[in-house]
């Protein structure tokens, strides 16, 4: 766990002292103040600390996570799409943002980051569990069992699907937004449902989504194999009933997966049972 550190104590001298954090830059007194109001009066330090294209620091806490951009363009793109996606249970929840361009972040625990002066842009959101872990570059793993029932598979793609459609139909009829890396490394879980994160990449689309839906199976056919889980014949199937679908937005690919429930399970119901009964599939956590 990390340090927890009394706010009502001799805080800044305490954070200080740590190359971590230089409270003589605003940008970091700023970002003290973002901890403190998502984790209940308390300062901490985070459990990790990452980077992401190399465009976004990230602060993750065992409840929240803290991303500070480079690029205010980054970052407004960014919103936008969460706000789009947020109309989903199966995207990540924004908690708040903040934008500011009177700050000088370029100290402490940006340092490698390389912040342009005078800008100081972020968001909380959040904590989800990762469906794939990261030990290093290396190494990683799944962390719950997407692999031994075919429900449970049909459970990511409907409702990761669901996510996408709201993206993907944007905000109006002529503006269409894509996720822009829809691997299983952008996809977590959280009271039982699957949840899509990590928009850094999505972009203004023409109206072709496509692309998000051939990243999604084909990124889960890939970590099967890697993993030498892809054993179970009906997970098979079911991925290449999807591969040889026409499945162009999120929309679509929850249609198919109805489609598959009605020609493999039951075709008698409705497609909102349907859509129900494999949302309340359990995820296995290994």
């Amino acid at each position: 766990m990390p340090k927890l550190i009394d706010l009502n104590n001799l805080i800044d001298i305490e954070i200080t002292n740590k190359n971590e954090f230089n409270l003589n830059n605003f940008g970091l007194k700023l970002l003290k103040k973002i901890i403190k109001i998502n984790n209940y009066n308390k300062f901490e330090l985070p459990l990790k600390i990452t980077s992401s294209s190399g465009s976004v620091l990230i602060l993750i806490y065992p409840l929240f996570v803290i991303k500070i951009f480079t690029s205010e363009k980054i970052f407004n793109k960014v919103l936008t799409i969460m706000k789009i996606g947020m109309q989903s249970n199966f995207s990540v929840q924004l908690y708040g943002n903040i934008s500011v361009k009177t700050t000088n972040t370029t100290s402490g625990i940006l340092d490698n980051l390389k912040l342009i002066k005078n800008n100081f842009f972020a968001l909380v959101t959040e904590k989800i569990n990762p469906l794939i872990e990261h030990y290093d570059d290396r190494e990683s793993f799944l962390t719950c069992e997407i692999w031994k029932n075919e429900l449970t598979l049909m459970k990511l793609f409907i409702e990761i699907g669901d996510a996408l459609s709201y993206i993907h139909d944007g905000p109006s009829e002529d503006k269409h937004y894509t996720h822009g890396d829809t691997t299983l490394d952008n996809i977590g879980f959280k009271d039982g449902r699957f949840i899509l994160f990590d928009f850094n990449l999505g972009f203004l689309s023409d109206g072709s989504t496509k692309e998000d839906i051939l990243n999604f199976i084909r990124s889960t056919r890939y970590n099967l194999q890697k993993y030498n889980l892809l054993k179970n014949r009906n997970i098979k199937r079911l991925l290449d009933f999807l591969s040889n679908s026409s499945c162009k937005n999120g929309f679509q690919l929850v249609q198919s997966i109805i489609a598959y429930y009605k020609e493999y399970f039951n075709e008698d119901l409705q497609n909102h049972e349907i859509f129900n009964i494999i949302s309340k599939q359990p995820i296995h956590i290994i």
